[in-house]
């Protein structure tokens, strides 16, 4: 997932927005997601722990965190679907 690779000077959280760079996108061009309200705040709080570049990041500051622990969150939220079964849902419904 996207999110496991964010880092931090990705964010313009004044302009609400994660502007991820053309070397990380398929198509080779920069992608701007504009950033709601509720996920500031949780950027917010995820800053005050903010242990390297990575912004959710694994064990240790340098290591991503694993494929399996968003599964493990959604799972625990009841929730049965995967998170790359959210972003195709969202693309599908936004056509």
């Amino acid at each position: 997932m996207e999110v496991q690779r964010a880092i931090w000077d990705q964010f313009d959280l004044e302009a609400a927005v994660w502007v991820k760079p053309e070397e990380s996108m398929k198509i080779a061009k920069s992608h701007r997601v504009p950033l709601s309200r509720q996920v500031l705040e949780l950027l917010a709080e995820a800053r005050k722990g903010k242990r390297g570049a990575l912004v959710f990041p694994g064990k240790r500051p340098e290591a991503m965190m694993g494929d399996s622990v968003m599964t493990q969150v959604l799972r625990t939220a009841g929730i049965a679907a995967s998170g790359h079964g959210f972003r195709s849902s969202f693309k599908d419904w936004t056509r």
